[in-house]
């Protein structure tokens, strides 16, 4: 019986290790190949030893041992079966675990497979969040260190955007890589910041405090004030989605104003027609207004085709039917015919063929009279008949004289009358006026509500302009123009300001245009090129008569004459005088030279000799005294401190600079500032070659409060000299600088250089009330002797006298 439970045991086992040796090696596949040949070959050892066994029973059973021996051996063997029924028990459950993370694995594999080839396909095998990090962030653009608030607050938008996207660890990178972005004049800024964090004179190590640091040095101070400014000056003089992109912007500037305000801004800025087509759709807020504009046909830039007014019911029963522009007359005739040859249209438009479009697909048109601008054809204009009488009244007053012109009635008689009598429908009787054929064309004009003298109509002008004379007759207000106006065979002058948005009106025509204020003689008011295109004015020289095409139109007759005094006369024409035996004149100014006496008579130089001590060389190195009028500047209330950055300098200016920086601390002239302005500085080259340090104070002056002192007219001092005979000029040395800068106005002077900020202690060139104040300190100290016997220009005296003795 022993024998007999062992073997069934070893075929137990046996049966076993072949069911686990199949298992194995159906999965063995996907597991590690070394541990999977290091199982093999503990089960195959364990399989030998089982036959082993197998073999030593056998033999002992033939051999017929003892009883005891085969107890004992049983014994053992039971033993030995135990121990590897533990070991084969332990080595199934390590399979087991092996076999079901190979299960796992594969399953995980082929999951990845499955997204692998989905994702090939372009079909995404689950939901799955946006991986921000693997996509290209577009970097910022660069900041110059512009003055100008949409750019840096782009700029500050752009890198907060940037920093959402790539997330950077800390504040310090943030710093770090916005000062990347910046060039020019903001990475100069940034050089000098960063030498005073690196010496603990400041710390900007987050990225608010650099937006803040950022803002302070480049952002203009009174970006609100322009916006308002150009609010106030906007109209619309293109089309409509070019106004509403200007308004839109200037709202970006203005984010205080109230809805109301908004709207009411943006219809006055409207032409009349585009005004008065929103205020019939009642927007009420500006969203609604912008759109309602954005979807306003502009009439003035359609074309003539797409204007072409659409049949009015009162002419439906017309014998002549619609034709298109384009239809050619029957026969393919031309239809440039003469007048007296017309051919009767057809009554069916289809029976050439051709098929009229719909009526909608012409852009309708407001019906507006020719003559009067009223709802109606001129056909059907009230004023015809009354304008027909004048045209007979005229009529026979053309023969009493001189040549005149001559308009043939045709079929259109009303609008010919119109060419000629604008007048004729306001109830004025126009006379008739003689031609010139050689003349310049001029107009009647009222300007700023006051009718102007002489207005003449230029094409060879680029430009509107008006004499400096009749712009302060019409009282023009003027704005600071740079430019410069040119004449044939004269040089350059300067203008003298810029009159912007002034009324003009011609006749029954009303606009606004801007006047150029030249010094003229002979002309009062030049309507040039700019009037003529921008108002699509067309002048009509054969019909003595301007022909406004624009939003407002009508005809403004021209008067041809010329000039009434000329006052420049060509060697030609008085040679012509001269032969005619006309009376004619020539003198010229010969200037005397060696004739005068140089010597100087004793009892002057006794005097200069006597005086010598307050004519020296140089200026004391000391500071003015304080005297009762000193320099105030006195600032818009609400009105921000003006800051700019340094202009760049050449290497020789930048040693100039130096050196008169160190003069004027030298003498106390100057002193270190840490004041919240700042102007910078430049050179201007004097006659004698040197430089003259001067400070850009526009920023400043813009916000100043204007001096109304009169400044003295050279002219009329001229008229105090009557009857002198002996002059004696003097100039002040360095006049400016022997005026105080009022106390606690010092830190406005503040100019910025490579070399730091410096305040001025006495007056500077280049602010908007330094020669007011300095006429007003000459007038105090010379009040009792003005008129009598000294005159005071700004720096420069005159005393004068009638006899030598008086004079010294």
């Amino acid at each position: 019986m022993p024998k007999l439970t062992n073997e069934m045991r070893f075929d137990n086992i046996d049966q076993q290790l072949g069911e686990l040796a199949g298992v194995v090696n159906a999965h063995i596949i996907w597991h590690n190949w070394q541990e999977a040949f290091e199982k093999m070959e503990t089960l195959d050892d364990i399989a030998s030893r089982v036959s082993a066994l197998e073999r030593n029973q056998t033999t002992w059973g033939n051999t017929g041992p003892s009883s005891s021996t085969a107890g004992e051996r049983d014994g053992a063997m039971e033993e030995a079966i135990e121990r590897l029924m533990s070991t084969v028990n332990e080595l199934t459950e390590d399979f087991r675990a092996t076999v079901e993370a190979l299960k796992i694995e594969m399953g995980q594999i082929n999951t990845k497979l499955a997204i692998t080839m989905r994702a090939v396909e372009n079909r995404p095998a689950v939901p799955m969040g946006r991986d921000y990090g693997r996509m290209k962030v577009p970097e910022p653009r660069v900041y110059g260190g512009a003055r100008d608030a949409k750019e840096l607050e782009n700029f500050l938008f752009d890198m907060e955007q940037y920093f959402r996207a790539i997330k950077p660890d800390s504040e310090e990178t943030k710093v770090t890589m916005a000062t990347m972005y910046l060039t020019n004049d903001a990475k100069l800024w940034w050089r000098s910041k960063y030498e005073d964090i690196k010496n603990n004179r400041c710390i900007i190590d987050i990225w608010d405090q650099l937006q803040k640091e950022l803002k302070n040095q480049f952002l203009p101070e009174n970006v609100d004030y322009i916006a308002w400014r150009h609010l106030r000056e906007l109209r619309q003089t293109g089309n409509v989605r070019d106004y509403v992109k200007a308004f839109s912007a200037l709202m970006l500037d203005i984010r205080d104003m109230s809805e109301k305000d908004k709207l009411f801004y943006f219809l006055e800025g409207l032409k009349p027609w585009a005004r008065t087509e929103l205020q019939r759709q009642r927007v009420q807020d500006l969203a609604s207004a912008l759109g309602a504009a954005e979807r306003l046909m502009d009439y003035s830039t359609e074309s003539p085709i797409n204007r072409r007014p659409q049949p009015s019911p009162s002419n439906a029963n017309s014998s002549r039917p619609f034709r298109p522009a384009n239809l050619p007359r029957p026969g393919g005739s031309d239809s440039r015919k003469p007048p007296n040859t017309r051919e009767p249209p057809p009554r069916n438009p289809n029976a050439f063929g051709f098929r009229p479009r719909p009526l909608t697909c012409f852009r309708p048109r407001p019906l507006t009279c020719f003559l009067c601008n009223g709802p109606h054809r001129v056909g059907e204009c009230p004023h015809k008949t009354a304008l027909s009488a004048l045209q007979a009244s005229i009529r026979s007053q053309e023969h009493e004289g001189g040549r005149e012109e001559v308009v043939e009635e045709g079929e259109d008689g009303a609008q010919v009358g119109a060419l000629r009598f604008l007048n004729a429908l306001s109830g004025q009787v126009v006379q008739a006026r003689k031609t010139n054929e050689k003349g310049l064309m001029f107009v009647d004009a009222v300007i700023n509500g006051k009718a102007a003298k002489s207005v003449m109509v230029d094409t060879g002008a680029t430009h509107n302009f008006c004499s400096e004379i009749e712009a302060r007759r019409l009282g023009l207000r003027l704005q600071e123009d740079v430019g410069q106006m040119k004449a044939v065979n004269s040089k350059a002058l300067p203008t003298v300001g810029l009159a912007k948005q002034v009324p003009l009106k011609l006749g029954t025509w009303e606009d606004r245009v801007d006047l150029i204020v030249v010094p003229m003689d002979d002309f009062d008011v030049i309507l040039g090129m700019d009037f003529l295109v921008k108002k699509k004015a067309i002048p009509i020289p054969a019909a003595n008569s301007l022909l406004m095409m624009g939003e407002q139109t009508g005809v403004v007759p021209v008067q041809r004459k010329q000039l009434n005094n000329p006052k420049l006369l060509s060697a030609f024409q008085f040679k012509k005088g001269v032969r005619r035996k006309e009376p004619s004149y020539i003198a010229l100014v010969v200037a005397r030279e060696g004739e005068d006496d140089e010597t100087t008579p004793p009892m002057v130089l006794d005097a200069l000799k006597s005086f010598n001590d307050v004519m020296p060389d140089n200026l004391p190195r000391n500071l003015p005294p304080r005297r009762d009028i000193d320099h105030n500047i006195e600032l818009i209330p609400g009105a921000k401190p003006p800051v700019k950055a340094p202009y760049r300098m050449a290497p020789p200016e930048l040693a100039e600079l130096r050196k008169q920086l160190g003069e004027l601390l030298e003498a106390g002239f100057l002193r270190p500032s840490k004041a919240p302005y700042g102007a910078p500085v430049l050179f201007q080259k004097k006659k004698n070659g040197t430089l003259r340090l001067c400070v850009d104070y526009r920023a400043l002056n813009k916000v100043t409060v204007r001096n109304k002192y009169p400044i003295p007219l050279i002219a009329d001092l001229f008229d105090q000299l009557s009857g002198a005979k002996f002059f004696t000029k003097l100039d002040l040395r360095s006049g400016y600088y022997q005026v105080r800068i009022a106390e606690g106005d010092e830190e406005k002077t503040t100019c910025v250089t490579q070399y730091g900020a410096f305040e001025f202690l006495m007056m500077p060139f280049g602010l908007t009330n330094a020669p007011a104040t300095f006429c007003t300190l000459m007038n105090q100290v010379f009040r009792d002797f003005l008129d009598k016997f000294v005159v005071v220009y700004l720096d420069d005296i005159v005393i004068f006298s009638s006899t030598l003795e008086e004079h010294v």
